[in-house]
């Protein structure tokens, strides 16, 4: 790009080269704050931001070119980090590319910007790679801004023009919003212009994007000055070396803190799993709950060692040696925590989390390597650190290129294929992005194995979670291009496949043994239950919909706890074998009631608001408290009316004439006329 531009390079000798260059900066700031108006000012991810990043780099170069003077082509580096990360944008949905993409194109434009305009310099002979007044000159451009306006200035006229358009946009913006109210018709025509109804956002907008362009016009200003007067790196004055001998002090304690929990390390290693569960731990705890501690120790340990090589360059036997054994006993804790995270991924399966805490701790033990490698050599702090820097700025994009969601997705799949693992949590996979879809699809095109624990709807309850996706995909595909990446026709086309199975056949007909379902929403799409279950079913916290196809016999107990207020009750059953139990609801109505209970039905932990239908096939009893049909009238009507239809009903003693709340009317419990059995108050 650099040769390109070279053969249009202003003539600086040119009696009108200033005014040009300031020109160039303005209409460069300009379009660059438009891109970020229309790209990335509302979402600061995906399509919009690899291209506002893009064209960042463009500006720079173009910045450049009006310099017209030489620069260092070893800059170019920098743009690697910002490449893959803008790439990763465009790829992939992942939460962790969102989060870690911009700050990653931010640092590597910053420093691209600075060192590609900055003085020639050798690569190695550069003092440091991000000195004071790189920080400065990024951070805060605004300090030389005032030599752009220095010639400008010198008119006096112009100056005084430009300050009274100043002053006068906030009253003609007042003036116009009062007129708009005065006058319908002019209301009218300003609303095509400005939205008043949406004032204050506006205003924020407008606010933000001209310190947008501001900033990039000081930004763009410092970049020119920079290369047209030669000005070279800052470097902030070395750290004075600390005492040496707190220092070394320091380092001691933290050695023989180290090595103590080292002790305690050997032990749990060495006695394995009957160790940890003796001091009253399981070993699942023990593996969850060790490993992000030990991921902060070596954060920390690693901050203190940049610290000690920068102020001692370990040259100091003592700072030195402790300093050495420090980094050699966080190693060892970060095998032990290393061998936690596999332990605990071995039990319940990979995770975004654990997958970048691997990531993570992995990269804490390669800087630590490079520091002890450092020290045993006598390398130079400045030459370490710098490595160590590349290292980082390269390492952490490139691994945004990998998709991890869709490994995830095939490394427990796998696992639990091949049979290394009964576990497949099938409610998180369906809660991963695009990235993870095209590999969710793939798993049914191989049988699954049975799995008493994730039960027989694992396979459908995915399937229906998948066909959910593919609705919101096809809305996303067809709005907003920004909100689109490559991830989502991925998924979306990979969902095509599956259009030919049908989700009835991922169910088994009769099914022997417990099912049990909980935290299900519509959101996660239909719910296929056998056509038999010999056993009980119980269903927590779910919404009932119709998107749900219940079983036809149930031989055991059926129980449902409801989320609130879930409308008209719809159970579509032709027999339970045992015990309806319905709780934690507030039942509208019954729509739909099993045609045959072979137990009781107990309704005392809900809010019955209708009356039960005629026609169920009930061999045990009605349970009732003062709690049901408390929406009545009274809640004895509802007893009266489930009696009236033949129903038996269990009636709490503190619903009796002689009870605070009112009785049933009189009669003996048990006779024809009252078919009830006296229970005592719940």
């Amino acid at each position: 790009m650099r040769v390109l531009l070279s053969n249009t390079s202003m003539n600086i000798n040119h009696p009108h080269h200033a005014a040009h260059v300031r020109f160039g900066i303005i209409a460069v700031a300009v379009l660059l704050t438009v891109a970020f108006h229309f790209l990335i000012a509302e979402r600061w991810f995906g399509l919009g931001l690899a291209v506002a990043a893009i064209l960042l780099v463009v500006g720079i170069h173009v910045i450049d070119v009006l310099a017209a003077k030489p620069n260092n082509t070893w800059a170019y580096i920098f743009l690697a980090p910002l490449l893959a990360a803008a790439a990763a944008e465009c790829m992939y949905t992942s939460p962790v590319v969102r989060v870690l993409s911009l700050p990653i194109m931010a640092v590597s434009a910053a420093l691209f910007a600075y060192w590609f305009t900055a003085p020639r310099v050798g690569f190695w002979e550069a003092p440091v790679l991000w000195p004071a007044s790189a920080v400065s000159e990024t951070v805060w451009p605004f300090r030389g801004v005032s030599g752009m306006t220095a010639g400008l200035t010198k008119t006096e006229k112009l100056r005084k023009i430009l300050l009274g358009l100043i002053i006068a946009a906030p009253v003609v913006v007042v003036i116009v919003a009062l007129f708009s109210g005065a006058d319908a018709v002019f209301g009218k025509a300003v609303s095509g212009i400005f939205d008043f109804q949406n004032a204050a956002i506006n205003i924020y907008r407008v606010i933000r994007d001209v310190f947008v362009g501001v900033f990039l016009i000081a930004s763009g200003w410092t970049i020119y000055t920079r290369v047209s007067d030669g000005r070279k790196a800052k470097v902030s004055a070395n750290a004075n070396a600390g005492d040496k001998t707190i220092i070394a002090t320091f380092l001691a304690v933290l050695n023989v803190l180290f090595l103590v929990f080292i002790a305690f390390q050997a032990a749990a290693f060495f006695g394995g799993q009957k160790f940890v569960e003796a001091q009253g731990i399981t070993y699942a705890d023990y593996a969850r709950n060790g490993f992000f501690q030990l991921l902060a120790v070596s954060g920390i340990v690693f901050v203190i060692m940049v610290a000690v090589y920068r102020w001692t360059h370990l040259r100091e036997w003592a700072s030195r040696i402790l300093g050495i054994a420090l980094i050699v006993e966080t190693g060892i804790i970060i095998v032990s925590a290393v061998r936690r995270l596999a332990l605990y991924i071995d039990t319940y399966g990979l995770t975004l989390s654990r997958y970048w805490a691997m990531a993570v701790i992995i990269i804490i033990a390669a800087v630590l390597a490079t520091l002890l490698i450092g020290a045993l050599a006598k390398i130079k702090y400045e030459t370490v650190i710098r490595s160590v820097f590349i290292g980082l700025l390269v390492i952490f994009p490139f691994l945004l290129l990998v998709n991890v969601e869709s490994y995830i997705v095939k490394f427990n799949f796998n696992r639990y294929v091949n049979g290394q693992t009964d576990q497949f949590d099938v409610p998180y996979l369906s809660e991963l992005g695009s990235d993870a879809v095209p590999a969710l699809a793939a798993t049914f095109e191989i049988n699954w194995p049975a799995s008493s624990k994730i039960g027989p709807l694992a396979e459908s309850r995915l399937f229906g979670a998948l066909n959910q996706k593919s609705e919101s995909l096809q809305k996303l595909i067809a709005g907003d291009w920004r909100d689109v990446v490559v991830s989502d026709y991925r998924a979306l086309a990979a969902l095509s496949s599956l259009k030919n199975i049908s989700q009835n056949s991922l169910v088994p007909g009769k099914y022997a043994g417990d099912i049990g379902l909980s935290d299900i929403s519509p959101l996660y799409g239909a719910v296929v239950l056998p056509e038999e279950i010999d056993g009980n079913l119980s269903i927590a916290n779910y919404y009932l919909t119709k998107a749900t196809i219940l079983p036809n016999l149930i031989t055991g107990n059926m129980t449902v706890t409801g989320n609130g207020n879930i409308g008209p009750l719809s159970l579509p059953i032709g027999r339970v074998g045992g015990n309806l139990t319905l709780s934690g609801m507030s039942i509208q109505s019954f729509a739909v009631m099993p045609k045959s209970i072979g137990g009781d039905l107990d309704l005392r932990e809900a809010l019955v608001l209708g009356l039960l239908p005629p026609g169920i096939d009930l061999h045990g009893k009605v349970l009732v408290s003062k709690n049901t049909g408390s929406d009545l009238a009274k809640p004895q009507l509802f007893i009266k009316d489930a009696q009236a239809k033949g129903y038996r009903v269990d009636v709490p003693l503190d619903l009796m004439p002689n009870s605070p709340v009112g009785g049933i009317p009189p009669g003996p419990c048990g006779s024809d006329e009252f078919p009830c059995t006296l229970v005592p108050a719940r």
